[in-house]
């Protein structure tokens, strides 16, 4: 699969996971836990941060190890 499609369908499965696991009840519940998701993902950002500079500068001579 194409990296792009690829990371196409992981996004939208991620969107997809935190709004069916999203809480009923108030908006501060659901603000709380939006935070709680969004924390998560700036986590994963920072732990992934040399895979996202490479990818973004087009180089290849990285790509066995990614």
């Amino acid at each position: 699969m194409k990296p792009q499609i690829l990371s196409l369908l992981l996004y939208f499965n991620r969107i997809h996971s935190i709004e069916l696991k999203r809480p009923n009840g108030s908006n501060d519940i659901q603000r709380e836990y939006y935070l709680k998701e969004q924390y998560s993902l700036t986590c994963f950002f920072e732990q992934n941060i040399d895979f996202y500079q490479y990818y973004r500068s087009n180089s290849t001579h990285l790509d066995e190890y990614y």
